[in-house]
């Protein structure tokens, strides 16, 4: 039997705060639709791999903080809206966002991140990273 579908996401963000690479790939399909709206769509773990390792690399440590969830089970639909806080060595980036989940077979199949473009480019600048939200950068 497989695990409901807000379990999955919430093993996810799990993962993030636990800064394991494998552990959020593995709950992404291998096909998955990973993107931060408005850029361009990463599909497959490949492309999501070369996007969220460096992440997971460079922070000393990320929360996601999960302020609401809705879900539909039938659906495989997750919806969470976050508060995702990346400690940088340099500072912190804060990132209020809205996000999408669709989750089959215990895997994401596509996951989409809403937020504000001006708000993330701020919080990166403030924290002296630099932001790449393109994985052929």
């Amino acid at each position: 039997m497989n695990q409901s579908a807000e379990t999955v996401v919430r093993a996810f963000c799990d993962g993030w705060e636990q800064r394991d690479l494998e552990r959020v790939l593995g709950l992404m399909a291998e096909d998955v639709a990973y993107q931060n709206v408005p850029q361009p769509v990463m599909q497959g773990r490949a492309q999501a791999r070369r996007f969220i390792g460096p992440i997971l690399r460079e922070t000393r440590a990320i929360k996601f903080v999960v302020l609401n969830v809705v879900a539909s089970e039938e659906a495989g639909l997750v919806l969470t809206e976050r508060l995702d806080q990346l400690y940088y060595p340099s500072g912190l980036v804060e990132i209020p966002l809205m996000g999408i989940f669709v989750v089959r077979n215990g895997q994401i199949v596509q996951w989409r991140d809403y937020a504000d473009s001006a708000t993330v480019a701020r919080g990166f600048a403030s924290a002296g990273v630099k932001l790449t939200l393109d994985p052929a950068d």
